[in-house]
């Protein structure tokens, strides 16, 4: 019949494409062969297998799967099911399923026992048994660098939309831990309409078209126990800025542009920036004058001037980072009350001097305790400020990644009196010495009452390994 030959012809042509390299245009030939269809059986199961050759060379796995299911589907001829498999399993451990890959391969050697098929059933046993050894090196090395109280979010390099924590690291075993049902998809939109369904434990969305003009992409749907943070295409009117910046993350009603492409770790929000955000918003910083030190893009100084309405906040970083957090107080329109200055603890005088009326009530800080060559200067220069300042309340934020972090606070502690939330107990002591200073609202009157626009954290947006500080002067006996 003419949709037969219709069928053979556009099944060649696409063949020929293909290996022309032309992998789009096959593809697109082939679809519309598909569209047509073969009442036999065998046909289309070759076609769709085919199908899952183009995407594979193109690296489209998670559709290559959809397709070969497809074909296995359409036979029960042996020779071809042998072939759907065998390249079902190169697929699933492209896909980093490997326990499914070694599935395939030994249903494979059921099927056939070639000394190919073989072959390949050692190869899927030795890559579980590589991912099992690194899964255990990684939980014994890198347990720090990765784990489940980490804030999730997305990333988009190459038109590849992934997940990663706030190094940029994701492990594909914590994937219990981000959904509720591991057998339902996660669901991501951008630009507000479109959804693409995540990937179970790659951590990586197949993109199906181009997004390049993308201006927002977020999780959505029910399913997810640990939300990522969207990410966000900077406004066009500050897309050509001097520290290339080009996407930002949200906080309540802030926007905050990263730049860790440049300037690293001095360029992208960190979690214990959540954790500093969701304890101030309970304090009345109403009227009140901050300094914020180890800025980074400024989320905790921003939160104080563009929510809770501080009356000055002066942000400090080295001066590489200055342009970011200027770009962040424009788009935040905190240019009335806020300004970035430098202070370079190697030399904190020349960055005090600086810092000039209205002298600062509040000092914060978050994730500034990171490397053990920064310790001593990071406490000469606290020194400083708290004798050119004497600030009324001294805030830290800190997450435990290096052992030698535990010098740099005992040598805090020997300093000053530290009140801190490790534990219940030292928690409730933190408490008390921020009511006893009168720094804790009432909840009546705290932000976001009937009426008001809210910010508030919700507790799964604060990581619980977060520790708080207050740091004050000891008190002369």
């Amino acid at each position: 019949t003419s949709a037969k030959c219709m069928f053979e012809t556009l099944c060649a042509k696409s063949v020929a494409l293909y290996q022309q390299g032309k992998h789009d245009a096959a593809l697109e030939v082939l679809d519309e062969a598909i569209a047509i269809g073969s009442k036999n059986y065998d046909e289309m199961a070759v076609a769709y297998k085919n199908r899952a050759a183009i995407l594979s060379a193109s690296q489209r796995w998670s559709q290559a799967e959809k397709a070969l299911v497809q074909a296995l589907e359409h036979t029960q001829n042996k020779n071809l099911k042998v072939r759907c498999l065998l390249k079902r399993s190169y697929v699933l451990s492209a896909l980093e399923k490997h326990e499914d890959a070694l599935r395939d391969a030994l249903e494979l050697q059921r099927l056939e026992p070639s000394k190919k098929i073989i072959e390949r059933v050692h190869q899927c046993r030795s890559i579980l048994r590589a991912e099992k050894r690194a899964l255990a090196f990684e939980a014994d090395t890198a347990r720090d660098m990765i784990h489940t109280a980490q804030r999730l979010r997305f990333f988009f390099h190459d038109k590849d939309i992934r997940l990663g924590n706030e190094f940029g690291l994701w492990r594909s075993s914590d994937w219990s831990t981000v959904v509720h049902d591991t057998t339902k998809p996660a669901l991501v939109k951008y630009n507000s309409n479109k959804i693409f369904k995540m990937f179970t434990k790659s951590g990586h969305i197949e993109i199906d078209d181009d997004i390049d003009d993308f201006f927002r992409i977020e999780a959505t749907g029910e399913n997810w126990q640990r939300l990522p943070l969207a990410l966000i295409k900077l406004p066009v009117h500050e897309q050509s800025n001097d520290v290339g910046a080009i996407y930002c993350r949200e906080i309540g009603t802030l926007l905050l542009a990263e730049a860790q492409g440049s300037l690293g770790i001095g360029g992208k929000l960190w979690d214990a920036s959540f954790a500093i955000i969701g304890l101030i918003t309970t304090l009345n910083l109403q009227g009140c004058n901050l300094l914020e030190i180890g800025s980074g893009i400024g989320a905790v100084g921003l939160t104080c001037a563009k929510v809770l309405d501080a009356r000055s906040v002066v942000l400090t970083d080295i001066a590489p980072v200055i342009p970011l957090l200027d770009l962040n107080i424009r788009l935040n329109s905190c240019t009335h009350s806020c300004k970035a200055i430098e202070l370079d603890w190697f030399m904190p005088h020349q960055g005090i001097k600086r810092i000039t009326s209205p002298t600062p009530d509040f000092i914060f800080m978050s994730d500034v305790v990171y490397d053990p060559t920064l310790h001593k200067p990071l406490l000469n220069t606290l020194e400083s400020l708290f004798a050119t300042f004497d600030p009324k309340l001294v805030l830290l934020a800190h997450r435990y990644r290096n052992p030698h972090d535990a010098h740099f606070f005992n040598e805090l502690c020997d300093i000053y009196t530290v009140y801190s939330s490790g534990d219940e107990k030292t928690s409730q002591m933190l408490h008390d010495s921020l009511n006893e200073d009168n720094f804790l609202q009432s909840p009546q009157s705290q932000r976001g009452g009937e009426g008001e626009n809210k910010f508030v954290l919700s507790e799964n947006e604060i990581p619980p390994d977060i520790v708080l500080m207050r740091i004050l002067k000891k008190k002369k006996k």
